[in-house]
């Protein structure tokens, strides 16, 4: 990738560092390796679903967490705690710790991912 197109990408998104206390989500989840569609397919999935996960937050976001030394995605929405897992769904406690945070549009989720590759 040329030094042009690496500016360019990094002016698609945001990233900071940031200390979060414990989180819990609740969501959906691939092996990874995974390709796009089928990434695609798990934010679509976390949105028909989205309505059965109980004590949602009110921040409205969904989280996409890399876990398991990269060999899990899950794709959820963080939660005032887990009280029932929905069928198909799981769940996930992040600990307090410094967490890198990427923001970006959904539409350059693609271009996210080949930055790193």
């Amino acid at each position: 990738m040329s030094e042009q197109n690496i500016e360019n990408m990094e002016d698609l998104w945001t990233t900071r560092t940031e200390r979060f206390g414990t989180r819990q989500i609740i969501g959906v989840q691939n092996q990874l390796p995974q390709s796009y569609e089928d990434e695609q397919d798990l934010f679509a999935m976390l949105k028909a679903r989205k309505n059965e996960i109980l004590d949602q937050t009110m921040d409205g976001n969904t989280y996409m967490v890399i876990h398991d030394n990269g060999s899990k995605m899950t794709v959820g929405i963080m939660v005032n705690y887990i009280r029932e897992v929905p069928e198909g769904m799981v769940s996930l406690t992040l600990p307090e710790e410094k967490y890198e945070v990427f923001r970006f549009e959904e539409k350059h989720i693609c271009s996210f991912w080949q930055y790193f590759l």
